[in-house]
């Protein structure tokens, strides 16, 4: 038999002293009263989406017959998204170019039907 002594034991044969458990960070909580996630200040959630909406009803404004389908209710909503955002002071640059380009996404449109509604009339030949 060997002279080493058993799995877990001491050499000298006492029990193994486990060391004192290590310094914890104890937990820490918010203050009452306060919120537990940092909540952000206004937005411009509305901004974006109105600038948006004004871009694409731009482009989508000079297709000729099947754009104003689009252009027009994106306009008008860029229109409203702007009015909306245009309360928030983080960014009313976004809000006010958002309506802006909304309008002209309407512009465009009626233009577009205006345009196809006066060809219309001059292509029919008078009897």
């Amino acid at each position: 038999m060997s002279s080493q002594p058993p799995y877990g034991t001491d050499p000298t044969g006492q029990p193994p002293s486990y060391p004192p458990p290590g310094y914890v960070q104890p937990a820490t909580y918010p203050v009452p009263g306060t919120p537990a996630v940092p909540v952000r200040s206004g937005g411009n959630g509305l901004s974006i989406a109105s600038l948006v909406c004004g871009i694409v009803g731009i482009i989508v404004g000079f297709l000729p017959i099947c754009g104003a389908f689009v252009a027009v209710p994106l306009g008008i909503l860029s229109v409203i998204f702007g009015a909306i955002g245009r309360k928030s002071a983080t960014s009313k640059g976004m809000a006010i170019a958002g309506l802006v380009l909304g309008v002209l996404a309407i512009v465009i449109s009626i233009g577009w039907w205006a345009i196809a509604a006066i060809g219309a009339n001059n292509s029919v030949p008078a009897n």
